[in-house]
């Protein structure tokens, strides 16, 4: 027994003399620097998403408001030559004071004023959602203001400019203002009832709810006095320009814009990639935004 006990505590010295198992410090380092790039990439990636989320939101909210009262600007332009060529014409031999043909599309048709609301906008032809981009839209088909029927005219309630926001808020006998080549007129908001709608009306129409645009509001006015005559119309169907070439090409830049930050990253500093090619990536991103809202409803 005196031999076993011997046998053991000479065992636990060779043990307890043993060398431990060296550390391996540059596996260490390597997952550690591992973990720092995976760390980087997420926060890089992060920061592209709310990049693109950002502009979208300024896109919608900001710059396509400055968009449309360029648009605006431009039509407004348009829409003083047509009347002052119009008025020109008066009295002259073998020139008419009004239209022989359908407006273009796109091009200024009238001006509406709704003194309630504030609301003064140039009216284009068409109600595409390219055409209502730059104002109110006048439906194609239906009579221009002033004329002896049905005018309908379409604007946004939410994005550039949202023209139309605050037009599902009018009241019963609110004043509308419509002036075309032919004149002004002057239109009362009235209770819409389909069994005894007057013969010669205005509706405005947007979207309800406005962000969504699940349905249409439509508001009623009743021509005060007696209306214009008629004058040439563009057929109901209106000519379609698909958006999807656009939107293509923008979505192939937004792409290149990408890889170019990609290469950028590898090469340079993160903040220097972001001085770089932050502007890049924000104006590929507008030209997608714009592209994209031709994708959308004309009333949003």
């Amino acid at each position: 027994m005196t031999t076993i006990s011997v046998h053991n505590v000479e065992s636990s010295s060779i043990d307890a003399s043993t060398p431990a198992a060296p550390v391996n410090l540059n596996s260490a380092a390597k997952k550690s620097d591992s973990a720092d790039v995976v760390a980087n990439r997420r926060l890089f990636v992060l920061g592209l998403l709310g990049l693109v989320m950002l502009t979208i939101l300024l896109f919608e909210f900001v710059f396509s408001a400055f968009i449309q009262k360029r648009s605006q600007t431009d039509l407004l332009n348009q829409f003083r030559s047509t009347l002052s060529t119009s008025a020109s014409a008066y009295g002259q031999p073998g020139l008419s004071p009004l239209p022989g043909t359908a407006p273009a599309f796109g091009s200024a048709v009238a001006f509406i004023q709704i003194p309630t609301l504030g609301l003064s906008q140039v009216v284009a032809e068409g109600a595409g959602s390219q055409i209502t981009q730059t104002g109110p839209g006048h439906v194609a088909g239906s009579v221009l203001p002033g004329q002896a029927g049905e005018a309908v005219l379409v604007g946004r309630r939410t994005t550039f400019g949202a023209p139309f926001y605050s037009v599902p808020n009018l009241k019963v006998g609110d004043s509308i203002v419509v002036t075309t080549v032919e004149g002004t007129s002057q239109y009362r908001v009235i209770e819409p009832n389909a069994e005894s709608l007057p013969a010669n009306r205005l509706v405005l129409r947007t979207s309800n709810p406005p962000l969504l645009s699940l349905g249409a509001k439509d508001v009623y006015a009743e021509l005060q006095g007696l209306p214009f005559i008629a004058t040439p119309r563009n057929s109901p169907l209106e000519p379609h320009q698909s958006p999807w070439p656009a939107v293509i090409i923008a979505i192939q830049l937004l792409a290149i814009s990408f890889v170019t930050v990609g290469f950028t990253n590898k090469r340079f500093s993160r903040t220097v990639t972001w001085l770089l090619c932050s502007p890049l990536v924000f104006g590929a991103l507008l030209a997608v935004a714009l592209a994209m809202n031709s994708l959308l409803p004309a009333t949003v």
